[in-house]
């Protein structure tokens, strides 16, 4: 059976009633996790930030917004820790729970975080200087085994070309003699 063929009008009336039952879900979604947020602080709220909003870094998502007395209110983007778009759930009050700095849990979490941080850098100091001794072991075994003047008691990458440093001297001569 082929598909039949509806006038526009009533295709944008199906998009349109579409589109308007999925926002009312979000909606309800975003009424059941401010309920949930008002649990841990009454003034908490999921908002949804209209894409054309000039005062946002990031319109057109769902944010966070606690009201500050006396003050603007504060808004958070609901963002995931690699900066994709987040819709409001259950990684938001896991997300709060382990930025709550009044939680001893938290506060230890993060100390403990900065010690191995700490541990890791001085281990990775370790690894390099553990590196440039093995390194410059190879480099001392393969000088010895170069034969003749070579190797470790002559370097010729640093000798300068007899007519440069015949024009050097003659540079200090002069130079010497005109301080004096």
């Amino acid at each position: 059976m082929s598909d039949l063929l509806i006038p526009d009008h009533v295709a944008h009336e199906r998009v349109n009633a579409s589109m308007e039952r999925q926002a009312d879900g979000q909606m309800e979604m975003a009424r059941i996790w401010t309920e949930e947020l008002r649990r841990i602080d009454p003034t908490l709220s999921i908002v949804w930030v209209d894409e054309n909003a000039d005062d946002f870094d990031h319109p057109g998502r769902w944010h966070l917004r606690k009201p500050v007395p006396g003050s603007f209110d504060e808004w958070w983007p609901l963002i995931g820790p690699n900066g994709e778009y987040r819709e409001p759930g259950a990684w938001l009050l896991d997300a709060l729970n382990a930025n709550d700095m009044w939680n001893p849990r938290v506060h230890r979490s993060k100390k403990e975080a900065a010690a191995k941080h700490r541990e890791a850098k001085r281990r990775a100091k370790e690894h390099e200087a553990g590196q440039r001794v093995d390194e410059m072991a190879l480099a001392n075994r393969a000088a010895r085994r170069i034969n003749g003047d070579g190797g470790m008691t002559k370097r010729t990458d640093l000798q300068v070309p007899a007519v440069i440093a015949a024009e050097r001297r003659m540079k200090r001569a002069a130079e010497s003699a005109g301080l004096e």
